[in-house]
Formats: structure tokens, sequence, C-alpha cells
């Protein structure tokens, strides 16, 4: 296992995961196949069974219910669940009706049952299995997952894909992990698998269970717009990788492997940490999913919880009677009224506010976290011949620096600056939660002036919630990109004079090297993320060409 985890950098250190080396953001610090997984009821005629890849897909000719890519994955399947699972049938009786849990307890005893069968007749089971089982079993003794204390540390897009993507539209979609709540009939599970040599008593089958509701992970599918495709048991994570509500990696799928991308600088022997719960909710909310998961022992002792992050929660933990925020009406009307030109301008010099509404507090905070932006002077982006204004220049260095990481020397004075505020409605639970489900509504009706504005609020905001690189983050400002460059066209055609024609622009070219930057370095350039945010900037500067 040492072997294993060499090759990403990383040790064990009293069963916890440590960096070795010094590991760089976007960096991977882990990488494993599932044990097993099943694809969402709704698209399991669009998945590979085995793979989960979305190609060219075979139906199964026996049992008309599971579709497979290729015939390794065939193969690898029935070696490992499918032999049992294959019932010979007309057509497929399932529909949607699929007991996912139930499966995927199924398919987990199943793989044990098969790897152990392979092992004694001395044939190869797939190489990831040996590590992935024997850490499932180690679940069974270890304590509860616990957190890691507390260290210091310094033309447009259609409207469907944003729609479909937006993985901000509730909490529970944008987390790694999904709390298990249903139950399985294990005496229907037992009696079912007996038939076929694989023997499980009721006993057994819950003790498995109980592992697999912890090892259990959301697949989620970076180039279908990060919605749920399955779910997949990934023992490794769970056994060596504490939670943290600020944590230095996050979780990207490819192909049903799970990848565990470094979001911050992290030294050699600092615990590796993921976050299990959407990182946009309250402590007490987050806490009460965590110990529903892990038990009731559960404490988190990170940054955000007791370090120089808790001033975060401090501000979003405010009851809604002390600090009302806004419906989603009001933050409509506020998205319509927004003058960005004019806040640029109010905001080029910062004094302490008495009010923070959604545009004020936008730009507020921006001119905090990201000064460079709001330097008088700044213009047009890359005109003819790709050159450009000192100040233009000076602007896009300092993102390209700032977009890799945004470190608590930018975050925490933010946040300082946000509880010396009388008054930030802007800045609660129920006007983020609004905003999520607003911006859905706006990219629907192709509204992309508001949309945009909306999304420059959330984006600013995620800054604060989420490291710089976290996937959530990182798709976010793909979707601020293209809300931008939508709304542009939208104006342009509307008339909105050279001028401020020219202010926007250049807010364009700022949002696409800001995606650009994330995407790089989050999801890789083999993803469907990098060739929409490539195809965007193409499309941006042969328009400026034109002009």
């Amino acid at each position: 296992m040492d072997d294993y985890f060499k090759q990403y950098g990383v040790r064990l250190q009293s069963d916890i995961l440590v960096s070795a080396k010094p590991i760089e953001p976007g960096t991977t610090v882990l990488s494993q196949q599932a044990l097993a997984s099943v694809p969402q009821p709704s698209i399991r005629g669009q998945r590979c069974n085995y793979c989960l890849s979305k190609t060219s897909l075979q139906c199964c000719s026996r049992c008309r219910s599971a579709y497979f890519c290729s015939n390794d994955c065939f193969r690898n399947a029935w070696l490992q669940f499918h032999r049992v699972l294959c019932e010979p049938q007309e057509y497929d009786i399932y529909g949607d009706g699929v007991d996912a849990d139930r499966w995927l307890l199924e398919r987990a005893a199943l793989t044990l049952h098969s790897h152990n069968r392979l092992s004694k007749h001395h044939s190869h089971s797939p190489p990831h299995l040996p590590l992935a089982i024997k850490a499932l079993d180690s679940l069974a003794s270890s304590p509860n997952i616990s957190s890691t204390p507390q260290k210091s540390t310094t033309t447009t897009l259609s409207s469907s894909s944003l729609l479909s993507a937006d993985v901000s539209s509730s909490p529970e979609q944008s987390a790694p992990q999904t709390t298990r709540k249903k139950e399985v009939d294990f005496d229907a599970v037992s009696r079912y698998l007996e038939p076929y040599g694989c023997h499980y008593t009721k006993e057994e089958l819950d003790d498995l269970w109980q592992k697999v509701q912890k090892a259990t992970f959301d697949i989620v599918d970076h180039d279908q717009y990060l919605d749920t495709i399955a779910l997949g048991i990934y023992p490794l994570t769970t056994l060596y990788i504490r939670h943290s509500c600020r944590p230095n990696t996050g979780i990207v799928y490819k192909r049903g492997v799970q990848h565990l991308i470094a979001l911050d600088d992290i030294p050699p022997g600092e615990p590796i940490t993921i976050s299990y719960v959407d990182l946009l909710q309250s402590k007490t909310e987050r806490m009460e999913q965590l110990q529903q998961r892990f038990g009731p022992d559960f404490e988190c002792h990170c940054a955000r919880c007791d370090g120089e992050y808790a001033i975060l929660d401090k501000l979003l933990d405010a009851s809604e009677e002390k600090r009302p925020g806004y419906d989603e009406a009001e933050l409509e009307r506020q998205c319509q009224s927004w003058n960005v030109l004019n806040m640029v301008k109010a905001y080029q010099t910062i004094a302490t506010p008495v009010l923070l509404d959604v545009s004020n507090y936008t730009h507020y905070t921006s001119r905090i976290m990201a000064p460079d932006i709001y330097t008088p002077g700044t213009s047009s982006p890359i005109r003819n011949n790709h050159h450009s204004s000192s100040s233009s220049d000076r602007r896009l260095n300092f993102i390209a620096k700032e977009t890799k990481v945004m470190t608590a020397k930018k975050v925490v004075p933010a946040l300082v600056a946000l509880s010396q505020v009388p008054s930030v409605p802007a800045f609660t639970l129920q006007s983020l939660r609004a905003a999520r489900k607003l911006l859905r509504r706006l990219i629907s009706e192709n509204r992309w002036v508001e949309a945009s504005r909306c999304a420059l609020y959330l984006f600013v905001t995620y800054r604060l919630v989420y490291p710089t690189l976290h996937p959530t983050l990182s798709y976010h400002s793909l979707i601020v990109a293209r809300a931008c460059w939508n709304s542009l066209v939208q104006l342009e055609l509307a008339g909105i004079g050279h001028k401020l024609e020219r202010i926007y622009e250049s807010g364009v070219h700022t949002w696409i090297a800001v995606a650009r930057e994330s995407v790089y370095y989050t999801f890789g350039q083999e993803t469907n993320l990098w060739r929409e945010i490539v195809e965007l900037q193409w499309v941006f500067e042969r328009d400026q060409k034109l002009k």
C-alpha cells in the first residue's frame, strides 16, 4: 500500500494520509477506481454499468437491463457481479423502479465474493480491488471518521447547458458524499444470492452495509455539468482522508475514477483533507449531517470551525430574525437595477458602508480581495494584434496569480470587513440559496444580463466559502464567463454605447481568464469543460478582431 501512495507524493502516518513532499495546487494526490458502483436509475441506459462512461453502449442481450461500452467492461462486470445479476429477460423489467441502494449492496457483496473466488483459483482480479477490499474491511474496526486538527496556514451558450449544469441549485447536489438513510431488506438479499454460491447471512450483510454507507460517494460528471450520475464505493478515501470544512483537496470524477485534486499548497507532513458535506451551510447544518453519517461523537476542529476562518460561520450562522436576507423576487429586482459601471467607479476608493445589498456587497468584497480589478484606467481587453494596455496587463497578471490560490491573507480581511458593516443582508444563507434558484431561472429564460450579475454575486461568495480551486467554484467560474459573454452579446444588440461596451468587454476578458485558469488546474485539459472555455475564448477574441 505504501508503494501505491508513494506515486502520488503522499504517505500514511497514524492511519491518516499526509503529504510526503510539497504539493502544488492542481496536483492529483490520490486516484482510485470504485470498488462497486451503480448508475442513477434515470440514466441507467446512458452509462456503462462498469466504467460509467457515456459513449456508444450496447445492451446486454440476456438481461436487457445493463449497458456496456466495451467487451473489457462487460468481462470485468461479468466476473465481479453481472454473472449473478444477469437474469434472462425479454425486455428491461426494471424501468426507473431500481432500488439503487440494494443494487449497490448486492454488487459490493458479489465483488467481494468474486475476488475471493478468483484469488483461490490463482486468477487475476482487477488490480484496484485488493487495496479497496482491505480498506473496506478496516472500516469495521476503525473509529468514526474524524476531522483533522486545525493547523495554521497562511456566440451564446445554450441555456439548456447551464441550466442542467447548475450544481449550485441545491446544497445537497454540491456535496461530494450523501448521507445514506435508506434501509435494505437483508433477508431478501441473502436469499437472492444464496443459489449462486454467494453465502451471506443477514448479520454479515448488515455489517457490510454499514461499511458501504460510510464509503459511498455521489459520482458527478464534470463533463456533463456536474450532474450526479451514480453511487460509488471508495473505501481508501473514507478510511484515510479526514474531513475539513476548509479542505486542501477537492474531488473530481473521470470515467468513474475518483481523483483528489490539491486546492492549495500542501507542505510536507500536512494531512490530506476533503469536505464530506456542502460548505455553503451553517456550522450547525454541517455537523448534523456529519454526525448522522459518522456518529454522534464526530467533532470538527478545522480552520473554519476553530481557526482563522471561524468568522465565516459567525456571519452565516446569524439568525434570520437578526439578519434577514432577500427572497428570490427581491434579488431579481436588485439584479435588474444593478449598474456595474457605477459600482466599479464607486469602489475605486473604499469606505465602510452602512448596508450592503447585492450589488454593493459584490463590489465591496471584490475590492478588498482583488483591488487591482478596480484600478482606475483599466479599459479594453486585447485588441488588434493582441496588444494590451499596461493596466490590462497588470490586472491579468494579478488574476493569473490569484486564480490559482486565494489564501487567508485575502479571504479573512474580507470577512472581517463584512463583520464590521452594520447590515449585510446579501451575505446570508437565505439570500444565497435564493440566488442559486434565481440564477437557474434566469439562465432558463435567456436573461443573460441579470444572470451575469447574479452569477457574479454568487462567485464572490463562493470565493469566501470554497478554496479557490474547489470543483464547485471552478465550475461556477465557467458559468460566470459564459453568462458575461452572453450578456455582452445581448447588450451589443440593444446598442449599449461604445464606452460602456469597452468596459463590458474588459470584464468578459477578465472572467474568461479566471475560468480558464480554474478549469485547467481543477478539471484538466482532457475534459469538455476545458474545451468549452477554449471555445469561448476563441469566439471572444475572433469577435474583437472583427471590430
